[in-house]
C-alpha cells in the first residue's frame, strides 16, 4: 500500500473511531488499513461451516475431518464440495 494512502487511512482512523474505542480495541483498528487484522477461525470451525453448508448439519464434519487429515488443504476439500 503506497504510504500516502496509508497516512490517510490513519488519519481518517484517528479521527473517528481511534476516539471511541479502547486502548486494546485501537490495535486491532489500527490493523485494518494495513490489511494485518486476523479474525482467528480455527480449522474446527471452518470444518463445522462447510459440513453445515454442504449438507445441512454439522454432524457430516467428521468426513470433511478425514479429508483434511489426509490433506490439510481446506481450499481443495472446499473446491472438491462445491
Amino acid at each position: 500500500m503506497e504510504f500516502a494512502t496509508l497516512a490517510r487511512s490513519f488519519e481518517h482512523l484517528e479521527q473517528t473511531n481511534f476516539r471511541r474505542v479502547d486502548s486494546v480495541s485501537a490495535k486491532y483498528v489500527a490493523r485494518i488499513p494495513v490489511g494485518k487484522l486476523r479474525l482467528g477461525i480455527g480449522d474446527a470451525t471452518m470444518l463445522d461451516a462447510g459440513a453445515s453448508a454442504t449438507f445441512h448439519e454439522t454432524r457430516a464434519r467428521p468426513l470433511l475431518e478425514g479429508a483434511y487429515n489426509k490433506t490439510s488443504d481446506r481450499g481443495l476439500i472446499a473446491r472438491t464440495l462445491w
